[in-house]
């Protein structure tokens, strides 16, 4: 159903693509009166916000998001969760046929899509029975230790080609996320035990660590942006500055390291002042990068928000383009225009 309401929008757009654009007749016309600006030319028109990935559906998605943090019985949202891709899925591999992963973007997509449908039905599990692609789950028990009241998220694609997808979460009773056992409760960050759970040690040292730091995300200063490697802490503090921020996890120093091949560095020692954040449930149960952070405060959620919803409120990308008259290059000839034509000279367009 998706796929048809997507394939009318474009046909749509295909179909009237004459009134949408200014023929190269509108612009020569331009150029004789005067008209320098580009935002000039032609007649102004726009998409529906219906239509995904235009700017008008983005920030209409935006502004809906912060008028559910406006709301009383919302508020601001709870969890910062990111979820990647990981293109040792199963599902992915089987489906490659031989070829490379980066070969296949459309097989990257789609199981990507299920993985995040299927998290959304995790998360609301135990409010209602859930069903996707209608198939009746049933009620499952909540990831968080309560059903999410909402949600929102946003999918994105790294440079090399995998995408990623952010989501805010609204909780049923966020008083969780006011104290450190609560937090534990819903996320961790530090190496699991080897002996009494080798499994979830194996996923966080393959997915959860930080580093070693690089330029990626090392400031003019050789700071991490991230505050990595984090000091030791045997307990959880939940966050304390003056409008809002990341709460302290536990990160005790209890001798645990993992030591790991990363390329181009070699063997590298990790210990659990490089892990990031996690939920031991959704790392077992999806097998990738899954990070959770408690998100706490005013300016906490006003970055999660412009972290999610970045490309709104960045600058349009579109060039401005200015229309001007070039003169013959020198030592060249101008090009002589057909009998019985008196067209003005071609215009150029620069951003």
């Amino acid at each position: 159903m998706e796929y048809i309401m997507t394939r009318e929008r474009l046909t749509a757009c295909l179909n009237t693509q004459r009134q949408r654009r200014a023929e190269a007749g509108t612009v020569d016309q331009a150029v004789a009166a005067g008209v320098t600006t580009g935002a000039d030319v032609g007649v102004p028109c726009g998409f529906l916000p219906a239509s995904v990935s235009d700017d008008a559906y983005f920030h209409e998605r935006c502004w809906d998001t912060f008028a559910i943090s406006g709301h009383r019985e919302y508020g601001p949202p709870n969890l910062f969760v990111t979820m990647t891709c990981n293109p040792e899925w199963r599902e992915i591999r089987n489906a490659l046929g031989g070829c490379d992963v980066m070969d296949r973007p459309d097989v990257v997509v789609r199981v990507f899509n299920m993985k995040v449908q299927a998290l959304i039905a995790r998360i609301r599990a135990g409010k209602h029975e859930t069903h996707w692609r209608g198939k009746a789950w049933g009620k499952r028990s909540p990831i968080f230790g309560q059903p999410a009241k909402a949600y929102a998220y946003r999918i994105e694609f790294q440079k090399r080609g995998l995408p990623h997808a952010h989501f805010l979460i609204w909780l049923q009773d966020p008083s969780v996320t006011k104290t450190g056992d609560g937090i534990d409760a819903i996320s961790q960050a530090c190496l699991p035990d080897p002996i009494e759970d080798p499994d979830g040690r194996a996923l966080v040292v393959k997915h959860m660590l930080h580093g070693p730091c690089d330029n990626r995300c090392m400031d003019g200063n050789g700071v991490c942006r991230h505050g990595f490697p984090f000091e030791f802490k045997d307990r959880t503090e939940p966050n304390s500055t003056p409008g809002g921020g990341y709460p302290k996890y536990r990160r005790p120093d209890d001798g645990r390291i993992a030591i790991k091949s990363v390329k181009g560095k070699g063997k590298v020692t990790f210990d659990n002042r490089h892990v990031v954040p996690y939920n031991m449930t959704l790392l077992k149960e999806f097998d990738c990068h899954f990070n959770v952070m408690v998100a706490d405060g005013i300016k906490m959620i006003k970055y999660v928000f412009k972290y999610v919803f970045k490309y709104v409120f960045k600058q349009d990308p579109r060039a401005n383009m200015q229309l001007t008259e070039v003169p013959p290059a020198s030592g060249l000839a101008a090009i002589p225009e057909p009998a019985g034509t008196s067209a003005p000279a071609a215009p150029t367009a620069t951003a």
